[in-house]
């Protein structure tokens, strides 16, 4: 990852936590004041009854303990709302003591007070490590969200359900950090791991009636999506990021013009939303249709594996190689390949 890309994750994720944070406000100052109030009472009380002298030494002794227990209680709050403002990365929890954290935190804040919430969080569930800042952030974002959105009354039932559920992965990565996690894995796409292999483990006969939760890269999965509905599942998506434009779009700009001038002899696309970006960018540039005219007649046009190609076919502007198996070894020598073979025929109209 860039160093820029970087420091714009960083910048972008800090703005998000002081939006959370903002919103959480009202929350985290009633359960800090609740906590400090009750020993305030406490030895209001006890200093009432010591002066009536109404309190003998074991009443007095009960006060004491009630205070004791009232500001370990305290304490304790006083620390959870210090996690919140300056999380430790490194620090674990079990899933089920986050989201109750999460929901009480939330709960507190009293936009909430016409909205119920429920959890149901089978045991293997709730016992599932997670990272507590990464998990607090999460739920708390989500059950905001959630109260934004429909304004007034509402219900939110937060399930819990890896017993039961069968775990899919793509590709090896994701399984040794679900692995990680205390997560099982499974079913794992064969290599080189794209959605064709991802398919053959979701078959008609599986996932027909089925509920299924995928969680999206970056750039999204519309084929998988799409054959996935055709077979009858119901599908959720989820994306925990997005690859989005650059904030300076110069360089992409650039390229454009330099595939429009007829000074490129072939362009590589190894992700669909490289494919997305450049057409919207052209877009701006007013000049999709002369873009698309130059990728199917002059410029080699490679992609790295279906999904990338579909994305291309979309925008008109189909690929005149495809990388098989779909690694960036296979796509480089393709292109050169056809390159060669353009050149050595002289061919100046390569639509295919």
């Amino acid at each position: 990852m860039k160093p820029t890309t970087e420091r714009r994750m960083r910048r972008d994720a800090d703005a998000i936590r002081y939006i959370v944070l903002r919103k959480l406000a009202s929350g985290l100052r009633h359960t800090m004041m609740g906590e400090l109030q009750t020993i305030q009472f406490l030895a209001e009380l006890g200093v009432r009854k010591v002066d009536d002298g109404a309190a003998g030494v074991a009443k007095t002794r009960e006060f004491i303990g009630k205070i004791s227990v009232a500001a370990g209680e305290s304490i304790a709050t006083c620390h959870s709302v210090i996690e919140w403002l300056r999380p430790e990365q490194a620090a674990i929890t079990t899933l089920a003591e986050a989201v109750g954290q999460c929901v009480k935190l939330a709960g507190d804040d009293w936009r909430m007070r016409a909205t119920q919430a429920t959890i149901e969080m089978p045991a293997e569930a709730g016992e599932a490590k997670v990272s507590k800042s990464a998990a607090r952030e999460l739920i708390v974002t989500t059950v905001l969200t959630l109260t934004d959105l429909h304004p007034g009354s509402l219900d939110i039932d937060i399930v819990g359900a890896l017993a039961g559920a069968t775990t899919v992965c793509r590709g090896p990565k994701p399984a040794v950090v679900l692995r990680k996690h205390g997560i099982p894995v499974h079913l794992n796409a064969r290599s080189p791991h794209t959605t064709p292999e991802l398919l053959e483990l979701l078959p008609d006969e599986f996932v027909r009636g089925r509920g299924i939760a995928l969680l999206h890269d970056g750039g999204g999965n519309f084929v998988l999506v799409e054959a996935l509905r055709a077979r009858g599942a119901t599908v959720d998506e989820l994306r925990t990021y997005a690859w989005r434009l650059p904030d300076d779009l110069g360089p992409i700009e650039e390229l454009i013009r330099e595939v429009l001038d007829g000074r490129l002899d072939a362009v590589a696309f190894t992700s669909q939303v490289q494919v997305r970006h450049l057409f919207e960018v052209a877009a701006r540039m007013n000049c999709s249709a002369a873009l698309r005219f130059a990728l199917r007649h002059r410029t080699i046009v490679g992609s790295i594996g279906p999904t990338c190609s579909v994305a291309l076919e979309q925008f008109d502007a189909p690929p005149h190689v495809v990388a098989s198996p779909p690694k960036m070894r296979p796509l480089v020598t393709a292109v050169g390949q056809f390159l060669a073979e353009r050149r050595s025929h002289h061919i100046t109209d390569i639509e295919t």
